[in-house]
């Protein structure tokens, strides 16, 4: 066994997956939209914000039997770019879909590809594996994010010489960073204050019992179920983002902190503002 401890690592893999180039097909035909339109900005791959704009995270993948592959995946990002996705894999041959769960930015999708379309994927897999499910002796894939660069890799890798496999299976490390960053698990006080908050009605709206009655009930202070409260609520916003918002996720891993900006600037009525200045300014100098 490994003396070292474990670490997660983040990898770009280029891949011939047909996934992939449903993917790369999305941005490309967003940026014919972006030459036509003056008023959609996205700035190559990654926004100039930092933010990864299309991401498929794959969820599950079946070997589904001789003629098909199964894959379950959630696809999230811009409107326009998540639609485009959409467009791009009812064009594509050889591919079907059933879309489980949808909204304006988030879709969990069933996809069967024909195995003659993975056979280009396969033939460069190693051991003629499915890339998206094998992995070196030592690691794990916690979660795979197909992107127009490629697909960005989360491995728990608790055997050293799974690294450099890693390296030779064409994987291009981008981040790493210890296992203990992994905070998302419940204390079990934690768990039943959130539990019991929630069947109570304090996160209804509006609520039916305020944080006051919540620790009267329970004998706490108002302070320490605040706390309590606080720590699981941050565990569970996590959580969320890094399960069920996976463009953010590469951006970060990609991009660190940069990719707050778009946040602000899409929620802050004052960014907007801001930046409205700013291009009447630009339009203006130009006139000049």
């Amino acid at each position: 066994m490994s003396r070292k401890p474990p670490f997660v690592l983040y990898c770009l893999r280029e891949m011939g997956c047909p996934l992939y180039e449903i993917v790369r097909a999305a941005y490309a035909s967003f940026e014919l939209q972006e030459q036509d339109d003056p008023g959609v900005h996205v700035d190559g791959i990654i926004g100039g914000d930092g933010v990864t704009r299309l991401a498929l995270r794959i969820l599950r993948v079946n070997l589904y039997d001789e003629e098909y592959t199964e894959i379950w995946a959630r696809v999230s990002g811009d409107k326009a770019l998540v639609e485009g996705f959409d467009r791009q894999l009812r064009l594509a041959k050889e591919i079907y879909f059933q879309q489980v769960y949808s909204n304006k930015f988030n879709r969990v999708l069933r996809i069967l590809i024909s195995k003659n379309k993975c056979s280009r994927c396969l033939s460069n897999a190693s051991c003629g594996k499915c890339p998206l499910v094998s992995t070196p002796l030592g690691s794990m894939a916690k979660s795979i994010v197909i992107t127009p660069m490629g697909a960005l890799y989360e491995f728990i890798v608790a055997r050293g010489s799974a690294y450099d496999e890693l390296r030779r299976w064409g994987c291009e490390p981008v981040h790493s960073h210890g296992i203990d960053e992994y905070d998302y698990m419940l204390t079990e006080k934690q768990e039943l204050a959130i539990v019991y908050a929630y069947l109570m009605g304090y996160y209804s709206f509006p609520r039916r019992i305020s944080l006051k009655g919540l620790a009267a009930k329970l004998g706490l202070s108002v302070s320490t179920l605040a706390e309590l409260l606080r720590r699981a609520e941050a565990k569970v916003v996590d959580a969320f983002v890094r399960h069920e918002l996976p463009h953010y996720i590469v951006g970060r891993a990609l991009y660190g902190s940069q990719q707050t900006s778009v946040v602000e600037e899409r929620l802050s009525p004052r960014q907007r503002v801001d930046r409205a200045k700013t291009k009447h300014e630009i339009e203006e100098a130009a006139l000049v």
